[in-house]
């Protein structure tokens, strides 16, 4: 059994959605993972693969990089070109920092 919701994890000023997974019967805390979405951004498909590491004993977040530019997922492979071309790394690594401290204050978390 998995337990998931919709965090807002704040990262230099700047609220990102990320996708929780846990496992709803874990005996204490478990180690956490990141899941990094594909360019199309975060999909249903990712929030699927974080509920199978929840499944699997993890605890399983997925941020949406995209939170700065207004949190868009798309089909469309120009879309997607797009988006991806236009994420600073610089920000995608202060916010990834953000998701994994919001991550290590959470009591669910090894």
């Amino acid at each position: 059994m998995v337990a998931s919701e919709t965090l807002q994890v704040v990262g230099n000023g700047t609220s990102i959605p990320s996708f929780l997974a846990e496992p709803s019967q874990a005996a204490g805390a478990a180690p956490a993972v990141i899941i990094l979405h594909e360019w199309w951004g975060l999909t249903d498909h990712i929030r699927d693969v974080a509920r199978r590491f929840a499944a699997a004993g993890f605890v399983a977040c997925a941020p949406e990089l995209y939170a700065r530019q207004g949190s868009t997922a798309t089909t469309d492979p120009a879309e997607a070109a797009a988006l991806m071309g236009a994420v600073s790394s610089q920000w995608v690594l202060r916010d990834l920092n953000a998701v994994a401290q919001s991550l290590k204050r959470r009591p669910t978390v090894d």
